[in-house]
């Protein structure tokens, strides 16, 4: 994170060009399905499955890896969802295999399930644990999720924590700007 002031003269924090976001983009509900696409740094990664009646609400979150005590496993966690703790990214195949958290893997073209559920949630601890584990400044980087509904009327269930937002938005400026003024470290990376 670096500490800046803005046009204002207040301080601020913005984050590290390593801040990353992932983003689910919801398709229209399936009966008590909800499929989606994941993406991580707006590249797409997998397909999502939750459940329509408990689906957490689109909105913008932060996410930390932690131990589940429910799986046993170090899983992403979801953190300040209104009224809800505990919304895990975890395998799953089916609807009926979440109580609230999203499954990642692979869509089925049959109907609303995954495949590959597992090695897919493998693929993205490992990502997630590469912004976790920078090697050069042995510090922990902020990684953020945005679930946006299938209408774009509204993106988002709940008021949005427009601070968090902006934040992002002014590191990814931020980091635009850095990346343009330092082209050589930005190849050899």
């Amino acid at each position: 994170m670096v500490l800046y002031t803005n046009f204002n003269g207040e301080q601020k924090i913005s984050f590290t060009r390593k801040t990353m976001l992932l983003k689910i983009i919801r398709k229209k509900p399936q009966g008590n399905a909800i499929c989606g696409e994941l993406l991580i740094d707006n590249r797409w990664f997998c397909s999502t499955l939750e459940r329509t009646d408990v689906a957490i609400p689109a909105g913008f979150y932060p996410v930390t890896l932690t131990m589940s005590p429910r799986f046993g496993e170090v899983l992403p966690l979801i953190g300040n969802v209104v009224g809800r703790t505990g919304i895990r990214i975890h395998a799953g195949n089916y609807p009926r295999d979440t109580a609230g958290c999203i499954l990642v893997g692979v869509a089925s073209q049959s109907s609303p399930r995954l495949l590959s559920s597992r090695r897919t949630l493998n693929k993205l601890r490992e990502i997630l644990l590469t912004n976790y584990n920078d090697r050069k400044t042995k510090r922990y980087e902020p990684v953020y999720i945005e679930i946006i509904n299938f209408d774009p009327y509204p993106l988002y269930d709940v008021p949005c924590p427009l601070e968090q937002r902006m934040h992002y938005i002014e590191a990814q400026r931020a980091a635009r700007e850095y990346d343009l003024a330092h082209p050589d470290e930005h190849a050899a990376a």
